[in-house]
C-alpha cells in the first residue's frame, strides 16, 4: 500500500506552527555562541502538532549544533537539517508517541526540552471507482484515516461529500468537474478565526467525459433566427458565444440530466464565425463556422442625379438587418423599414457622389452603387476675361458654388438669384475652371478659359514682406502708367512712381495693412505688414502758442485726440525756459464733452513742472482721459510758448532681465521661477517701476494652461486680479498658440514686488523661457 502522507504535509506543518503552542529556551550556554539573536544555544519556538514521517520544526539560537533529538518513547533522531540559522527541523518517527521531546547537545550533556507534543492520523487515499465518471454520478473513495472529510475539491471547486468513514468515502461528482486530480480534505480554522480547505490529493487523475458536438442546424443563419446544437452531454455547457457577441447563458432545469441538444436565438450582434460553447467547468468547444444572413441592397427606380432633400430608395431582401446608412462624406443616420419593405434616405448637403454605406446590426457594413448628386450647371460661363474682372455667371445650384478655381488659384464665388458671380484673380492664367460645390465636390465650368492680358496698374513684387514706420513701402509694378491713385486701408496715402518702382507712404501705425492700387474704376488690393523700429515721433501740430496769464489757449487749427493711437505718449514740446507749470486740459477746459465731468479733481488735467520741461518736452499719458470723442487740447500756464504736439510710440524691444527653462506641470500647480525671489531680488528691482512694461515668453505643452504672475509668496499682483486673470486668483488663462504676454506694472504692483519677495511666475502647461522690460 502506498503511503499518501506527504500529499498533506506543507499544510500540516505549516497550520501546526499557527496553532501549536510556543515556549522559551530552559537552558542558555555562553560556551557555544553562534552569534544569533540571543547568543549561545537556545529554543525560542517549535512544532506541536505533528505527522509521523513528516517534519517537525524548531526556531531558536544556535540550533545548528544540536546533535540528537529524541521523540518519545526514547526514539532518537540524528539525522537534523539545518534550514538557515535561526532553523532546524526533522522527520517525525513513525513510532515515535505523544510526550516531550528533547533536543541533546555538548557531547550529550545538554539538554533542550519543548512542551508535549500530538499526532495527526496520516489520511491517504489508495484508490477510486469508478475511474469514469460524468456530473451527477457517485464516485467512491478509498483510504486511510477518512472519516473526517467533509469536502471533495475537483477543478478547484469543492462539494459536500455523501458519506465519509475510516476508509471510505462516497462524493457525488459535480457540474464543474473536469478530468483531473481530486482532494478529499476539510475547511479547516486557523488561529486567526479564518477557515482555509486542506486535504489530500488523489494519485491518479477522474477521467470526467466532456461533452461533445456532432452537429448544427445550419451554416448560414439570420439574426433571430434558431440554431440548434446536437451532441452529447451538453447539460455540462454553461454558456453559448457566437462571434462578435456576448455569451448567453443555457437556462436548463436540471443540469445532471443528460442532454442531446440545445436551441439558441442568434443574437443581433452575431457574426461569421464559429459558436463557442463553455462548460461549467471552464472548457470551450466550438462548432463548425457559421455564415450570418446579409441584406441584398439596390436603389430602387434610380435617378440620374439627387438633389439636396430628395428621397433615395433602397429596396431589397433582409432590410431589417440594416441599422444605419451614410451617403459618402456624411454621418451615419439610423434607418426605419416603411411598410412596403423599403428603406428612404434623405440626401443631406453634405452627402457625396458614390457608395452609400450601410451597417449591419452586428457591426459588419455592405454598400451600394450608383448614387450621384446633382451638380451645378452653368449656362454662360465666359469663354474669356480680364484679371480682376467681375463674372455673373448664370447657373443653376448657384447657392452650392463654395469656391471657384482657376488653375490651382481659388476665387470665392458670391451666389446670386440667377447664379453666381466670381472674381478672376490677379495671377489667374489660361486654362481649365473647376467649380467646388459646398460638399467638396469638383464640377467642370471651363475646359479652355482663357485669361486676358490686364492694362490695370499692378504689384509685380514686393521688396520685402514687412516695412518699417518711417520707411517707405517699394515694390515693382507692371502698367504704372494707369496708376490714378493708392489708398492705404482705404485712404488715400502718398506715393512715388520711379520708372517701374512704386513707393508708399505707410502711415503711423503697426500691424496688417491694406494698400489699394487705384486704376481709373479697377482697383487692386494688397495686404502688407508695417512693423515699428525704436521711437517712433508723429507730429500733429507745429507753431509758437504763447500761454500766459493763467488765461488758456487753443492750439489752432485744434488736434483731435482721437488720432493719437492706444500705448502713445502726447509728447508737448516748448521753447525757452518755462516761467511756471504747464497744464494740459481737453478743450473743455477738462470737464469733457458736453462739459459734463463737474467734480475738478476728475477733470481731464495733467500738471507738468518747470523742471520736467527743462529737456524741452514732456511726455504724457491721456489713455486715461475720460469723455474726449471729439475734443483736442488746451493748454494753461503763465509763461510757457508751446512749439509743437505730438505723439511717439516705442517700439524698440524690450530688455531681458532672465532667460531659461522653467516647465511648470501640465497637471498640477507645483513649480514656480525662483530666480527673481526673495534673496535675489533686489538684483533684478531696478528694472520693475511704475509703468514698466514686462513681457513675459513661453512655449505651450499642455492642453490647458495658464499663468500666475505674483510675489515670492504665490499670491497674484494686485492689478491682475479680475482684469487680465480670474477675479480670485488673478489666474491667467493662455490662448491656444500664444507664445508671450505683456503687463504694465501699477504703483501697487512694485511695493508688493518690494514688500512681498519679489517676482513669482507659476504656471500650468507652459515652459517660461524669458522675462523682459521697457
Amino acid at each position: 500500500m502506498k503511503d499518501f502522507r506527504k500529499y498533506i504535509l506543507i499544510f500540516i506543518t505549516s497550520l501546526s506552527v499557527a496553532m501549536g503552542g510556543v515556549f522559551t529556551s530552559c537552558n542558555d550556554d555562553d560556551d557555544y555562541d553562534t552569534n544569533q539573536i540571543k547568543g549561545g544555544v537556545s529554543l525560542t519556538a517549535a512544532q506541536l502538532q505533528l505527522t509521523r514521517g513528516g517534519y517537525m520544526v524548531f526556531k531558536g539560537s544556535g540550533l545548528n549544533q544540536i546533535e540528537t533529538i529524541i521523540f518519545p518513547d526514547n526514539v532518537s533522531v540524528s539525522n537534523i537539517e539545518v534550514v538557515d540559522q535561526y532553523t532546524i527541523r526533522c522527520i517525525v518517527p513513525e513510532d515515535a508517541v505523544v510526550g516531550k521531546v528533547q533536543l541533546v547537545y555538548g557531547g550529550g550533556s545538554k539538554v533542550l526540552e519543548t512542551d508535549e507534543v500530538a499526532y495527526t492520523e496520516p489520511t491517504t487515499i489508495t484508490d477510486f471507482s469508478p475511474k469514469e465518471v460524468k456530473p451527477g454520478d457517485v464516485l467512491t473513495i478509498t483510504g486511510t484515516y477518512l472519516a473526517n472529510t467533509q469536502l471533495v475539491s475537483f477543478n478547484g471547486y469543492t462539494t459536500p461529500v455523501i458519506s465519509a468513514t475510516r476508509t471510505e468515502v462516497k462524493v457525488a461528482v459535480p457540474i464543474y468537474a473536469k478530468t483531473g486530480k481530486f482532494i478529499a480534505g476539510y475547511n479547516a480554522t486557523l488561529s486567526d478565526n479564518t477557515v482555509s480547505f486542506t486535504g489530500v490529493a488523489s494519485n491518479e487523475e477522474v477521467k470526467v467525459v466532456e461533452p461533445t458536438i456532432t452537429k448544427i442546424s445550419a451554416t448560414t443563419i439570420k439574426a433571430g433566427e434558431k440554431l440548434t446544437i446536437e451532441g452529447t452531454q451538453l447539460n455540462q455547457i454553461a454558456t453559448v458565444a457566437f462571434n462578435g457577441a456576448s455569451a448567453d447563458s443555457v437556462k436548463v432545469e436540471n443540469v445532471y440530466a443528460e442532454l442531446n441538444s440545445i436551441t439558441v436565438t442568434v443574437p443581433t450582434a452575431a457574426t461569421d464565425g464559429v459558436v463557442t460553447l463553455t462548460s461549467y467547468a471552464g472548457v470551450a468547444y466550438t462548432t463548425a463556422a457559421i455564415k450570418l444572413t446579409q441584406p441584398t441592397v439596390s436603389i430602387k427606380d434610380a435617378k440620374a442625379s439627387y438633389g439636396v432633400g430628395e428621397k433615395v430608395v433602397i429596396a431589397g431582401e433582409n432590410l431589417d438587418l440594416i441599422a444605419s446608412a451614410a451617403f459618402n462624406g456624411d454621418e451615419a443616420k439610423n434607418v426605419t423599414i416603411a411598410e412596403d419593405g423599403t428603406i428612404s434616405l434623405t440626401v443631406t448637403e453634405a452627402a457625396k457622389s458614390g457608395d452609400i454605406t450601410f451597417t449591419l446590426k452586428n457591426g459588419t457594413t455592405i454598400t451600394v452603387s450608383g448614387f450621384v448628386t446633382t451638380k451645378p450647371v452653368a449656362s454662360d460661363f465666359p469663354a474669356s476675361a480680364t484679371p480682376l474682372d467681375k463674372l455673373s455667371v448664370t447657373a443653376t445650384l448657384g447657392n452650392r458654388v463654395a469656391n471657384v478655381k482657376f488653375g490651382d488659384l481659388e476665387a470665392a464665388p458670391e451666389a446670386t438669384a440667377t447664379g453666381f458671380t466670381v472674381q478672376v484673380p490677379l495671377e489667374a492664367t489660361s486654362g481649365k475652371v473647376v467649380g467646388v460645390m459646398d460638399n467638396g465636390e469638383e464640377f467642370v465650368l471651363s475646359e479652355s478659359f482663357t485669361v486676358n492680358a490686364y492694362t490695370f496698374c499692378a504689384v509685380k513684387a514686393f521688396s520685402s514682406d514687412n516695412v518699417t514706420i518711417g520707411d517707405l513701402l517699394k515694390c515693382t509694378v507692371v502698367n504704372q502708367g494707369n496708376l490714378t491713385g493708392v489708398l492705404l486701408d482705404g485712404e488715400e496715402t502718398d506715393y512715388i512712381i520711379n520708372g517701374n518702382d512704386l513707393f508708399v507712404a505707410v502711415g503711423v501705425s503697426t500691424g496688417k495693412k491694406t494698400v489699394t492700387l487705384v486704376s481709373g474704376e479697377t482697383k487692386v488690393d494688397y495686404t502688407i505688414t508695417v512693423v515699428g523700429q525704436g521711437l517712433v515721433e508723429t507730429v500733429l501740430w507745429e507753431g509758437a502758442l504763447e500761454v500766459k496769464g493763467w488765461g488758456g489757449a487753443w492750439p489752432e487749427p485744434q488736434i483731435s485726440l482721437a488720432d493719437v493711437p492706444s500705448g502713445a505718449l502726447l509728447r508737448i514740446r516748448i521753447s525757452g525756459t518755462p516761467s511756471s507749470e504747464l497744464q494740459l486740459l481737453d478743450q473743455n477746459w477738462g470737464q469733457g464733452k458736453d462739459w459734463a465731468i463737474k467734480d475738478e479733481a476728475e477733470r481731464n488735467t495733467i500738471h507738468i513742472s518747470a523742471d520736467n520741461l527743462a529737456a524741452g518736452y514732456a511726455d504724457v499719458d491721456v489713455s486715461g482721459w475720460k469723455d474726449v470723442d471729439g475734443l483736442g487740447v488746451m493748454f494753461n500756464a503763465d509763461g510757457v510758448v508751446v512749439t509743437a504736439i505730438s505723439y511717439v510710440i516705442d517700439y524698440s524691444a524690450p530688455t531681458p532681465v532672465w532667460e531659461g527653462n522653467v516647465s511648470f506641470d501640465s497637471e498640477q500647480w507645483g513649480v514656480s521661477m525662483t530666480a527673481m525671489q526673495w534673496g535675489e531680488w533686489d538684483k533684478y528691482k531696478d528694472n520693475f517701476q511704475v509703468g514698466t512694461k514686462v513681457t513675459f515668453y513661453y512655449t505651450i505643452f499642455g492642453a490647458y494652461t495658464n499663468i500666475r504672475i505674483g510675489n515670492g509668496s504665490w499670491v497674484s499682483l494686485p492689478s491682475l486680479k479680475g482684469t487680465l486673470g480670474d477675479a480670485a486668483e488673478g489666474n491667467i488663462s493662455l490662448e491656444a498658440g500664444s507664445t508671450e504676454l505683456t503687463i504694465t506694472l501699477t504703483a501697487e504692483d512694485v511695493a508688493d514686488l518690494n514688500s512681498n519677495g519679489g517676482l513669482g511666475v507659476f504656471g500650468y502647461g507652459i515652459t517660461l523661457t524669458k522675462i523682459a522690460v521697457k
